[in-house]
């Protein structure tokens, strides 16, 4: 037996998850010393390094306000940002 159209359906609460977050961020530092007052800091940071996809779960199909006609229920549409990497120098004085 079906629910008229515009009611909600007997699914329990919570029975709908969506994939977790799942984020490693890491970061490497060399200190270098010149003199006692002049010293350079290198340092590689890398964010989502495993590179494991995050799935943004706001843009999913699964809230009401977004259902459509296509039967794409609860499709996961868009991804955060891939592994990201960044180098940095640092002139202490």
């Amino acid at each position: 037996m079906s629910n008229p159209s515009g009611t909600f359906g007997n699914l329990g609460k919570g029975s709908l998850r969506f994939p977790g977050l799942y984020g490693w961020d890491m970061a490497i530092a060399k200190n270098f010393s010149f003199t006692e007052s002049i010293k350079l800091q290198f340092r590689a940071e890398f964010f989502n390094i495993f590179n494991r996809v995050n799935f943004d779960e706001t843009t999913a199909t699964g809230n009401f306000a977004k259902l459509s006609s296509k039967g794409n229920f609860g499709a996961l549409q868009q991804a955060g940002d891939p592994r990201i990497g960044q180098l940095a120098v640092k002139l202490f004085f």
